[in-house]
């Protein structure tokens, strides 16, 4: 076979396992009061950008008075700002809508990072993933002790929670906390898996998303799950709970899936500034809902 074929059919299966759909947020603001709102500054996240992920176009219908910024914490992570007014007794409804691409690939486990300057940040422990509690390092202590590369490491702290934990919904509490209870949601899935590498010196962190496989209407990010740094593709997911700790499958440790649209790390999901209304606290409302076709 040519190397240019070779080249060609490479190319057509990366297009196969490429999906593209729309991320939309409607925002609809209804103003009760007989006072006029001169303006109103509504702020969206936009979906992460990642080697497997990428937001192609951005459409805003309902306002001309949008800019795109950088979050403060985060110039890696970008959000839309819109600016419009509100007459009395009216309501009014703006949309954002990202086109995203996102690809159906495969990493190697065994070229995860561990411990590197920039990425310092995410092997100490933070609020709710209390990875230097002695608990955290017994385990880790244990888990190194039986594995010696940092790849079968991650398969192990990946398969921990689907054995410890029974599958809870409730309020976010924390890693230390889901360990001593034994059970938890998606979040509490993501933060053990989290607390157990980082405990490690590896990487890693807690994301929210969008997983659209049975649904396409939400009020916010549907699910939480881990990333840890792998070379040449850099945060890639780990499905600490839709994985349930299976090694093989469409959310096994190295396969990325198509069905679920990485939304942030660490900042708002959207946020609001409506200058000089405290006095009609109540009469302003707000409502949100996402579509993802």
């Amino acid at each position: 076979m040519n190397k240019l074929l070779l080249l060609v059919l490479c190319f057509s299966f990366a297009l196969l396992n490429a999906k593209v759909v729309t991320l939309t947020a409607e925002v609809t603001y209804t103003n009760n009061s007989n006072e006029n709102i001169p303006k109103i500054f509504h702020r969206v996240t936009m979906p992460s950008e990642r080697s497997y992920q990428k937001v192609k176009s951005v459409d805003v219908c309902g306002t001309n008075h949008y800019k795109i910024k950088h979050h403060k914490n985060d110039l890696t992570q970008k959000y839309v700002e819109l600016m419009f007014a509100l007459p009395p007794f009216s309501s009014k409804k703006t949309t954002i809508s990202f086109e995203v691409e996102i690809d159906s690939m495969q990493y190697d486990i065994n070229e995860v990072l561990g411990f590197r300057d920039d990425l310092k940040k995410f092997t100490f422990p933070s609020k709710h993933i209390e990875s230097s509690s002695s608990e955290f390092k017994l385990i880790a202590s244990k888990l190194m002790g039986e594995k010696k590369t940092i790849g079968e490491r991650v398969k192990k702290a990946y398969q921990y929670p689907s054995k410890i934990l029974t599958y809870k919904v409730q309020k976010r509490t924390s890693a230390l906390t889901a360990l001593k209870t034994k059970q938890g949601d998606c979040t509490e899935y993501a933060m053990v898996f989290v607390a157990i590498c980082r405990a490690m010196n590896i990487p890693s962190r807690v994301v929210n998303l969008f997983n659209f496989k049975h649904k396409n209407t939400f009020s916010q990010p549907n699910h939480n799950e881990a990333e840890i740094f792998v070379k040449n593709h850099g945060w890639v997911p780990i499905y600490s709970n839709l994985g349930l700790g299976s090694l093989r499958g469409e959310y096994s440790p190295g396969n990325i899936s198509n069905t679920n649209i990485l939304y942030s790390h660490d900042v708002w999901t959207w946020s609001n500034y409506l200058p000089k209304t405290k006095h009609l606290k109540g009469l302003i409302k707000q409502k949100m809902l996402w579509k993802i076709k």
